[in-house]
């Protein structure tokens, strides 16, 4: 085989398995790591601070099994998703930096998103290459596979993907870009989502029994609040 030829060869395996290796590591950013815990990720060194040390713009919204902390980095907002029983399982960064939302007097929107949007989604398809799939949400568990037809560098600078999320599946962690955001989910924690989809699809009756209890044991719960107002509203009255 010519000279010319292996090298070509040689440089074409070398892009491919530096293509593999990055969506198998795919390194998160912010010195995050999957399911740390609030306090955990409230240290990550990345994030931007007042001169006090607290972080910048933040705030925290506890709801039910979930804690959503929102917070600043690179001027961006990121909002980082923890299960309270898993841990940290996935952050989103913004790709419109804060004070440039608030600033712009543009209406051209497609100058807008090529000018702050489009470099962001560019610089992850730079690193991490050709996506593998599309997905209508980014934790979404079902993955359409891009075809080749359909894959174009363009495409994400213009972004030709309507409310579509193009997904980089690695070991670890998914990559999610979206026309406003860029998505990093745990694997592990999509697997606890698969699994569970799945025992509803094949135990549909226990389901619909376990539903049952929970009705029953809500409805015991209204009943005691509602029978409770009138005793709290008399503890309440001398405060008013």
């Amino acid at each position: 085989m010519p000279l010319h030829s292996l090298t070509v060869m040689f440089l074409l395996l070398g892009s491919v398995f530096s293509l593999a290796y990055a969506q198998s590591i795919a390194p998160l950013p912010l010195g995050a790591e999957w399911q740390s815990t609030l306090t955990q990720v409230e240290q990550l060194p990345g994030l931007e601070r007042a001169a006090g040390g607290d972080l910048k713009a933040a705030s925290t919204i506890r709801s039910g099994p979930e804690i959503v902390l929102y917070a600043t980095w690179q001027t961006r907002t990121v909002t980082f998703r923890i299960d309270r029983d898993f841990g940290l399982y996935a952050f989103g960064i913004e790709l419109v930096p804060e004070a440039v939302q608030h600033a712009i007097e543009t209406d051209d929107a497609e100058l807008y998103d090529l000018e702050y949007r489009a470099p962001m989604r560019l610089a992850v398809v730079n690193k991490y290459g050709r996506p593998q799939g599309l997905t209508t949400q980014w934790d979404g568990l079902d993955i359409r596979s891009l075809p080749d037809s359909g894959w174009k560098e363009s495409s994400v600078t213009d972004w030709s993907y309507a409310l579509s999320w193009l997904v980089w599946d690695g070991q670890d962690t998914r990559i999610a870009v979206g026309e406003q955001e860029v998505w990093y989910v745990s694997q592990a924690w999509l697997e606890q989502h698969r699994q569970a989809r799945t025992f509803l699809e094949q135990h549909p009756t226990a389901v619909q029994g376990i539903d049952l209890v929970r009705q029953a044991v809500r409805q015991q719960r209204l009943d005691h609040a509602r029978n409770a107002v009138p005793t709290r509203a008399a503890e309440l009255e001398p405060f008013l």
